[in-house]
This record gives structure tokens, C-alpha cells and sequence, in this order.
């Protein structure tokens, strides 16, 4: 009984690690061109605008993709679909290695995004299907992947590109790195290590329909909206305003960015881990509110105290730590079996609508209006959050954990 314990556990490993590597190459796909985009811009000859389109058009693909990813699992199993988004986002970004002028860039980077939104739903629907009893810690560290992702995919990048002078090397190389961790994961997933067939009890559950009358759901996806409004003007607009109006260098601001990244990754699975013991819903309210005083107390600091844009980065990192696991822990608790493919898949589309939004909006109003009133626009995003979170429900998988705790 003890060895069959200790198989299983050994080959949930050799599952989750390929899926692991596979989110870290989602998300060091997504950065590669903003590192190698000063070549990119010597050689096609690309002017601002159009430089700052082809880094950030993946979102297009993503929100296809995302939306396509449900009727895929659902035709063809999660086995079939997660292979299929890795499959997409490596070829794509090896064949923008070989790209000649903006219309291929464009191509290649909105077909990659296709590939990462099938991914993107497919891994967090796979974790969340596998660890519901834990769903809250398991999504952190699945989450924690992409942030890890970054920390290796710059400097790594960084120095192929260096060593070898070549913008389209780190491009090969990653997409390559895609192909060597999708033959990982087709000789480690099972065809039927997850089920997608839902009973005969549950068909109606798995039709995005019954997943839209879900109030939770559409709240969590409202949440996630505003959610990836804060985040995304934050990681777009700060490094500026910490050079522009507190006078720091690229160092500094780059140091202010990485004390952010660094505790979101630590105290993310600390949150989501007491968010499956306390339920999800007191988080969210301390998650809001205090992203809210933080990101206000950030764009708000006195003109070169390194020290103090320290602490606000430090407090910011902490109070946005659950984010976006948080909030699609709660949307998957809210449903249950088939539903929380294409409640995934609903979440993940909202959240990449506030994505990409999140730069003009919030570039609009900081040339229109000025920084102090980005600062209320974030705390702002950060108050509704808070009362969309109010507006919910307990969510049925923590009324069943309760029920159990108390009949024991």
C-alpha cells in the first residue's frame, strides 16, 4: 500500500515538473522581445509606436486563445490541448527568429499569444482540477512559475544576445526550449490522467452558459479585470515615474521592480495556503484594500529617499502577493467537475481584457492628468475590487470544507 502511495506521488512529479518548466517558458516567450527590441529596432527599422505594439499585441492572441482553449478541452482533453498551446507559443516564437519586417512580427507574436492562452487554461485548469483540496497553494506555485520564468528568461537572454550579437538567437534557443519540454510532457501525461468527460448528472455544468449564471464567477472575473489593471500599470508605468519623478537611474528603479517580483514570490504560496484553510473571501478584502494603500503611498513618495521607495515597493509586493491565483481560486472553487474548464477559460480572457487596457488607460491619464491621479485611478481599481469581493458569496468548495470539519 505504502509503494503504491510513494508510485503515485512519483509520477504526480514527473507530471507537474514538465508543466512547471512549460509556464516558465510562457512567461520568458512573452518578455524575450522587449530584451532583444533595441536590435530588432536598428535592423526592421521599427519606430516607437510600432515597437511598443509588437511587445505587447501577444494580448490579442492570448484573449483568442483563451477563448478557444474550453471548446478544445472539451473536444479533444487536456492532454491534447495543453500540448497543442505549447506547440503553439514555441513554434511561434522560433519563427519569429526569422522575421523580416512588422507584418511577420505582428503574425508571429498573435499567433504566439494564441498558444499561451490555450496553455495559460489549460495548466491552471489542470492544476486546479488535481489539487482541489489545496487549490488556493497549488495555484500560487503554479503561479509563482511565471514570476520564476522572468528572473531566469532576462539575464539568460540577456547574454545569448550579448555573446552572440544576434537578436534572433534567444528567440531559437527559447523556442527550441518549448519543443525539448512539450516531448517532456508527452512522454509524462496520460491520455486519461484527466478526464473531461463530465457525467451525465453534470452536462449542463460544463456549457459556458451555465458557468455566465454563476455569480462568483462573473465577479471573480470582474475582480480580475481590475486586478490586472493594477498589476500591469504598475509593471508599465513605475520604472518611469521612479526615474522621471523621483530622480533614481535604471538601477535603481530596476532594484524597486525586483523587490516587488521577489515578495510576491514568497508570499504568495503564504496567502493561498491560508486562503484553503480560512476560505478565500477575507483575503480578497485584505488583498484589495491593502494594494490599494500601497500602490496610493507609492506614487505618492518625496523626490529621492531610495529607502523609502524601498519599504513601498516592499509593502506593495506583499499586499498584491495573491493577485491572480487568488482570484481564479475563488472562480474555480465556485464551480464544480467540468465547469472549471471554461470558468478558467471566462477568467483568463477577463483578466487579459484588463491587461491590455491597462497601458492606454492608464498612459491616458497620466500625460492628460498627471501621476497623482493615476495614483487614485489604482487605488480606485483596488476599491472596486474590494466591493465586487463584498458583493460575493462563500464559495462551494469551502462550504463543503466546512461542513466536513464540523461533522468530524
Amino acid at each position: 500500500m505504502m509503494f503504491k502511495r510513494q508510485w503515485r506521488t512519483f509520477k504526480l512529479i514527473l507530471t507537474v515538473i514538465p508543466l512547471m518548466l512549460g509556464h516558465q517558458l510562457y512567461a520568458a516567450d512573452q518578455i524575450i522581445l522587449g530584451i532583444v527590441l533595441v536590435d530588432i529596432m536598428k535592423e526592421i527599422t521599427l519606430s516607437i509606436f510600432w515597437s511598443g505594439l509588437i511587445t505587447t499585441f501577444f494580448g490579442v492572441g492570448i484573449l483568442i486563445g483563451s477563448m478557444l482553449a474550453a471548446y478544445v478541452v472539451r473536444r479533444k482533453g487536456l492532454k491534447f490541448t495543453i500540448s497543442v498551446g505549447l506547440l503553439g507559443f514555441s513554434l511561434f516564437t522560433f519563427l519569429t527568429g526569422f522575421s523580416l519586417c512588422i507584418w511577420d512580427l505582428l503574425f508571429y507574436r498573435i499567433s504566439m499569444g494564441i498558444g499561451e492562452g490555450i496553455w495559460n487554461v489549460a495548466y491552471y485548469s489542470v492544476i486546479g482540477t488535481f489539487f482541489a483540496k489545496k487549490r488556493g497553494f497549488a495555484n500560487a506555485i503554479a503561479g509563482n512559475m511565471y514570476l520564476l520564468g522572468l528572473l531566469w528568461a532576462y539575464p539568460f537572454s540577456g547574454i545569448i544576445l550579448v555573446s552572440s550579437g544576434s537578436w534572433r538567437l534567444p528567440l531559437h534557443i527559447f523556442g527550441l526550449l518549448g519543443f525539448f519540454v512539450l516531448l517532456l510532457l508527452l512522454l509524462t501525461l496520460r491520455s486519461d490522467a484527466w478526464t473531461t468527460t463530465p457525467p451525465q448528472t453534470e452536462a449542463n455544468s460544463e456549457r459556458l452558459l451555465f458557468v455566465l449564471k454563476n455569480r462568483n464567477v462573473n465577479s471573480g472575473c470582474l475582480m480580475g479585470i481590475f486586478n490586472a489593471l493594477l498589476f500591469f500599470s504598475v509593471a508599465g508605468f513605475y520604472p518611469t515615474y521612479s526615474m522621471l519623478m523621483l530622480g533614481f537611474d535604471s538601477f535603481q528603479s530596476s532594484v524597486l521592480m525586483s523587490v516587488q517580483s521577489w515578495l510576491m514570490f514568497v508570499t504568495s504560496p503564504i496567502i493561498l495556503f491560508l486562503s484553503d484553510r480560512y476560505g478565500r473571501r477575507l483575503f480578497l478584502y485584505f488583498t484589495s484594500l491593502l494594494s490599494a494603500i500601497a500602490v496610493y503611498f507609492m506614487f505618492n513618495l518625496p523626490r529621492g529617499n531610495f529607502a523609502l521607495a524601498a519599504m513601498a515597493s516592499l509593502f506593495y509586493g506583499v499586499a498584491s502577493a495573491g493577485g491572480f491565483p487568488l482570484l481564479l481560486a475563488f472562480v474555480q472553487d465556485s464551480v464544480t467537475g467540468a465547469s472549471i474548464v471554461p470558468a478558467t477559460s471566462l477568467f483568463t480572457v477577463a483578466f487579459y481584457i484588463g491587461t491590455i487596457t491597462a497601458g492606454p488607460v492608464t498612459g491616458y491619464i497620466i500625460s492628460s492628468l498627471g501621476w497623482e491621479h493615476a495614483s487614485l485611478w489604482l487605488a480606485l481599481c483596488c476599491f472596486m475590487w474590494f466591493l465586487i469581493a463584498v458583493l460575493t458569496k462563500p464559495t462551494q468548495t469551502h462550504q463543503r470544507l466546512n461542513h466536513s470539519e464540523t461533522s468530524a
